[in-house]
């Protein structure tokens, strides 16, 4: 199944920007402290729910995709918890240095109030979050990017053309591959962007 859904990534209709929002939330909802975690451990839904749920709503509407964030966001989960001390020390950063006054604004706004900006770990963990999501996405979309146009290269040779034609390779790549895209690699290298929002969400 998990070998289906990665290739299903990369041979599928997933757009580039579809990874990219994908990583970049992910990556963003895993640095929020406590989340996906049993207990009370470092507070989670109930210190910072609006937080959650925000970011939680954007991966609903925004047209991220869904399996990739779902396999990759504990892998963002476990980084953060590597790396807690770091988020600390950058919330600590904002929170006491000239901007606390800024900061001081949002958290005693309405709905941002909900946020759990006044923990150093969350204000710093969604900072370190944001700037890692970023290049994780980035990274991830030139990844594709760079894959479908080798296949691309791969498609166009005889030897492939000739043993996709049968019938018992066909089965077998559906077999362990799953249902793929019946767009070829270089038209779905050269698909646009597709649209940024999610209809049904």
């Amino acid at each position: 199944m998990l070998i289906r859904k990665v290739t299903g990534l990369l041979r599928g209709k997933v757009s580039s920007t579809q990874v990219f929002v994908a990583g970049l939330l992910r990556t963003m909802l895993g640095f929020v402290p406590g989340f996906a975690l049993p207990g009370d451990l470092g507070g989670g839904f109930s210190q910072s729910p609006g937080l959650i749920l925000g970011l939680l709503f954007l991966v609903l509407v925004l047209n991220c995709n869904l399996a990739l964030f779902g396999l990759s966001l504990m892998l963002a989960k476990l980084l953060s918890l590597a790396i807690m001390p770091v988020s600390f020390a950058i919330g600590r950063a904002l929170l006491d240095s000239p901007t606390s006054g800024l900061f001081a604004t949002m958290i005693n706004a309405p709905v941002l109030a909900w946020f759990g900006l006044d923990a150093y770990a969350t204000t710093g963990g969604l900072l370190l979050g944001a700037v890692l999501g970023m290049v994780w996405g980035f990274g991830l979309t030139r990844g594709l990017r760079a894959f479908r146009g080798a296949m691309a290269k791969v498609e166009t040779r005889e030897g492939y053309q000739r043993q996709m034609g049968k019938g018992w390779v066909r089965w077998l790549a559906w077999l362990l591959l799953g249902g793929q895209s019946k767009k070829s690699y270089q038209e779905l290298l050269d698909a646009g962007r597709g649209l940024p929002i999610r209809i049904q969400g």
